[in-house]
């Protein structure tokens, strides 16, 4: 797309002010079905002639698809980038230090962009440094250094850092399914109430004035304990919370996001987790995210 166009397109669209969008500023977003559910969240970084739309693995086709509906109305166009480009994530204590190998200029805050050469370089919204790289298949100079480093396919510690900022990410498996105040998309900045109309507009503001949500996502905390796909998670008057995502690290921590009764979650000493014996155990930490 050109950049005018596709910001308009993207505008009638899209949960965020697409306007907030520049060439040195990433912007978090969701595309929403009629009802208010999730299709998926991205990450806009206008490039070059137009705005690239970053989603997880497989959610790219969806959401052309999706897309395409609609912009039959406009000027834009919508092309999948994916075989074109590679993509890194340099996170930890000397991400900033290796970063400073690779590139002239570290991104500083969170959502900068720094363009490359044919790529660019953004820092995603962690408490500890983490970057990501997506750079052109062509970049094969850059794209060596980077392996030089030594590329791991252990995410565990990168999926801390993600769970730990409270960002869901929609797969394949979740899509539609939750609105975007069940997964505090308001509070970390997704949504923008001020902006026009958009795909789901009317439900997600009227949910949103309407008073406090019922349910949502909470970031937990547990030790000494390793959580499974099929862990439950259970409030004292029997009812289960909804794990969505987990990682056990090698320290013995295990983090979770779960969908969680407002209320419930407002004591979290009566939630507990159970094991394959149903044997309760305790949190040692639970809190809703919010934007950093």
């Amino acid at each position: 797309m050109g950049i005018n166009e596709a910001a308009k397109f993207l505008q009638g669209q899209l949960t965020c002010n697409v306007d907030n969008a520049t060439p040195e500023h990433s912007i978090l977003g969701a595309y929403c079905n009629l009802t208010g559910r999730v299709i998926t969240e991205m990450r806009l970084l206008p490039y070059q002639s137009g705005i690239y739309l970053l989603c997880q693995q497989g959610m790219g086709g969806v959401l052309k698809s999706t897309l395409d509906k609609y912009i039959v109305f406009s000027k834009a166009k919508t092309h999948i980038r994916t075989q074109e480009f590679v993509r890194f994530g340099v996170h930890g204590p000397e991400a900033v230090s290796i970063l400073e190998t690779l590139v002239e200029r570290v991104p500083k805050a969170a959502d900068e962009i720094v363009p490359l050469e044919q790529g660019f370089v953004y820092r995603c919204r962690t408490d500890e440094p983490c970057f990501e790289l997506l750079l052109h298949v062509d970049q094969t100079s850059l794209i060596d250094a980077i392996k030089q480093h030594g590329v791991e396919t252990d995410r565990t510690h990168w999926d801390l850092a993600e769970i730990s900022s409270g960002l869901l990410h929609i797969e394949i498996e979740t899509q539609e399914t939750y609105t975007p105040e069940i997964l505090n998309y308001d509070l970390l900045g997704l949504v923008d109430f001020k902006k026009g109309c958009y795909t789901g507009q009317e439900i997600i503001a009227r949910m949103h004035y309407r008073g406090k949500a019922k349910k949502r996502l909470y970031l937990g905390q547990t030790q000494d304990f390793v959580i499974g796909p099929q862990t439950p998670l259970t409030i004292e008057n029997g009812k289960l919370g909804e794990i969505v995502r987990f990682v056990n690290d090698d320290n013995g921590t295990s983090k979770f996001l779960a969908i969680l009764p407002c209320e419930a979650a407002e004591r979290p000493q009566s939630i507990h987790l159970s094991d394959a014996n149903g044997e309760p155990h305790p949190l040692t930490a639970l809190q809703m995210p919010t934007l950093k």
